[in-house]
């Protein structure tokens, strides 16, 4: 009878082994998995400034939908030439970093764990760089710390982000193409967001913001927002509460255009200690119904030689002193 505990003894732990050897091997090959499914390719520009260029990459192999992409300050600076299509999950432009898609280019963003874009350094659009289409991004779209250079026939488009669109922090944006946020699916922040930096959307480009959670553009403090183009809010679905939420400085020049409908509190929430000037055109509720109040202004909001046009809210102006 000892002889035969013994042995089961034995078999059960010599079993036992077996397995914890069997999920210790499973455990380390999905660590292994995980690894290369978050893979890092950083660019060194080794050969030239071609991104479809193995050589240029560390690893040396291209980089494909589960890899996350940093480009650093290098010599040769990368560039997507006419007829490139790549698709990644996460791009991080370092300090003096710069990145170049040149007519007819694509980068795609799609499935980013994190940001989906992380820009300290220059990008310079001619192409297209769609973000968050058709899989989503777990944080901001583009996060720009640096320059964002949208050229004419440049388009940016971005959605399905769980935070904002874009985040403008201590960054320019010059916009002369044009910029879609929210035009498939939503955005769990805001449009754009603004934090001590400058936009500038051009004469002949166009912004426009529709599914936001909350607010479409907020322009915030030491910001500015500079607008020759077109902006258009709420054209195709609903932007949350507002559509414009100004504590910066907003400048519409004459020949800017603001559009913004499908609100449902403020279409435009003024409370900078700058003021918000308009030689422009500005229209509220010209499609359908603009929420509460059309212009909520507790600052200086002034009208010089610009046109404004109020529908289909329930206030056209409300000029309040706080």
């Amino acid at each position: 009878m000892k002889l035969f505990l013994s042995v089961n003894l034995n078999l059960f732990c010599n079993q036992r082994l077996v397995r914890i050897q069997k999920q210790c091997a499973l455990l380390l090959l999905l660590i292994v998995c995980s690894i290369q499914v978050h893979a890092t390719h950083t660019w060194t520009g080794a050969v030239n400034k071609d991104w479809s260029n193995a050589g240029n990459w560390n690893p040396a192999s291209l980089p494909n939908s589960s890899d996350f992409v940093k480009i650093p300050n290098v010599a040769n600076d990368p560039e997507l030439i006419t007829g490139d299509i790549f698709t990644i999950s996460g791009l991080e432009i370092g300090i003096g970093g710069s990145l170049k898609i040149n007519i007819n280019a694509q980068l795609s963003i799609v499935g980013a764990i994190g940001n989906g874009m992380l820009n300290e350094g220059e990008i310079i659009n001619f192409g297209s760089i769609i973000i968050g289409f058709p899989n989503a991004i777990n944080g901001i779209g583009i996060y720009n710390k640096g320059i964002l250079l949208n050229r004419k026939n440049g388009k940016i488009q971005i959605d399905q982000c769980n935070d904002a669109a874009i985040f403008c922090d201590h960054g320019d944006i010059d916009n002369f193409g044009k910029i879609e946020i929210g035009n498939f699916s939503n955005i769990s922040g805001e449009g754009i967001h603004t934090l001590r930096s400058t936009v500038s959307n051009y004469e002949n480009a166009e912004i426009t913001i529709d599914r936001t959670s909350n607010i479409a553009l907020r322009n915030d403090t030491e910001s500015e927002i500079r607008n020759f183009g077109k902006i258009l809010i709420g054209s195709k679905d609903d932007t949350g509460a507002f559509g414009i939420n100004n504590n910066g400085r907003f400048n519409n020049y004459s020949t800017g255009q603001i559009q913004i409908d499908r609100v449902s509190m403020n279409a435009i929430k003024n409370d900078s200690a700058e003021p918000f000037n308009n030689t422009g055109q500005i229209k509220i509720g010209g499609l359908t119904n603009a929420g509460q109040v059309g212009i909520a202004n507790s600052s200086d909001f002034n009208n010089l030689i610009g046109e404004i046009k109020i529908d289909r809210v329930g206030l056209g102006v409300n000029n309040r002193s706080e």
